[in-house]
This record gives structure tokens, sequence and C-alpha cells, in this order.
């Protein structure tokens, strides 16, 4: 509830996916986003699965394990195979019988 002279802001909001292998720390850019707080110790999550229809994503790699880096192109070509997903999420039109548009 907006006090009186007070503005409110109503900010866009969109998903965003986070992919990439285990132990990448994309629990940990989560839980540091939302409160603020950086927790040193690592807590496996477990193996979950994910909803693409995001309209943006976040390719988590580990610097300190090579393979982490070398998994980057798999995971960014499994979020491309929802490229007409990701088109349809973000609200726009859809070209008119283009083939070549995506």
């Amino acid at each position: 509830m907006a006090l009186p002279n007070q503005q409110t802001v109503d900010y866009p909001s969109f998903k965003l996916v986070i992919v990439g292998d285990g132990g990448t720390g994309k629990t940990t850019f989560v839980k540091r986003h939302l409160t603020g707080e950086f927790e040193k110790k690592y807590e496996h999550v477990g193996t979950l699965a994910f909803c693409i229809h995001g309209q943006c994503a976040i390719i988590m790699f580990d610097v300190t394990a090579r393979l982490t880096y070398k998994n980057v192109p798999t995971w960014h070509r499994d979020l491309c195979r929802h490229e007409n997903e990701l088109i349809q999420a973000s609200n726009q039109p859809l070209p008119d019988d283009d083939d070549d548009a995506f």
C-alpha cells in the first residue's frame, strides 16, 4: 500500500532461467540476490527438473572446474531448443509464415 505523496512503480516482470552443471553455484547465486547473504558452506540441493518458458537465461559454470565450462555449449543448445517457446513467452507477435525468421 502506497502512502500519500509516494509513487508506486510497476517494474516489468519476466522469468529468468538459471542452468548449469551441478556445483556451479546456481542456488548460492539466487540466495545471495534474494537475501543479500552469502553462504560459504555448500549444500547439495539435488537434481531438479526445470521448465524453460523464460525470457532470458544465465548459464553458470565454475572457473575452477574446466568440465563445467566445456558443458556450456550443451546448456546453450538445450536452451535454444526451446527458442519458439521463448519467443512466445515474451508476448511478441510471431512472424507470418516466414520460416527464415527462426
